[in-house]
């Protein structure tokens, strides 16, 4: 297991702690390779490397903080590509923990204007319950022989699919 680095303010509270390989790249398995402090001693945010690639396959690999400890932001990453399939890869909270934002990714494309384009489509033409565009989900991107993207979402169980220009 490696040590980590550390590094103070000028009041002696720690500001930051990583992580390092051999090769000097920011790792750590399984826990955060980076975690960063405010000067109150709270953590600002906590990053997952893998051989200095941002990543984590069982949550965000980024967690940013509120000074008061609520989460600021979660963000998902795969091979240091912003990207996440069951739902938004970019989650921003207000200080309530209310979501103030959020952006889908797949394999790094922004797909935000695109699902909110078609679930504002879908919820005039094909939603009559206000409460079914709560239901929309997406599940992935599939890249098709020619090349062109078509996204697949799931709407009360049944899958609805539109290409991307």
């Amino acid at each position: 297991m490696n040590k980590p680095i550390r590094e103070y303010y000028n009041n002696g509270k720690i500001r930051r702690k990583l992580y390092r390989n051999i090769n000097d790249e920011l790792h750590r398995e399984n826990e955060p390779a980076w975690i960063e402090y405010y000067k109150n001693g709270n953590i600002k945010s906590i990053d997952y490397y893998i051989n200095g690639v941002s990543h984590r396959e069982d949550g965000p690999a980024i967690i940013g903080y509120y000074e008061n400890g609520e989460v600021r932001f979660k963000t998902y990453f795969i091979n240091d590509k912003i990207h996440k399939e069951d739902g938004p890869a970019n989650i921003y909270y207000n200080e309530d923990g209310s979501i103030s934002d959020k952006n889908y990714y797949i394999n790094g494309v922004d797909l935000t204007k695109e699902y909110n384009d078609y679930k504002n489509r879908l919820s005039k033409q094909m939603i009559e319950n206000e409460n079914d565009i709560n239901k929309l989900k997406i599940i992935k991107i599939v890249c098709i022989e020619n090349n062109d993207k078509e996204l697949l979402d799931l709407v009360e169980g049944k899958i609805i699919a539109f290409e991307l220009s």
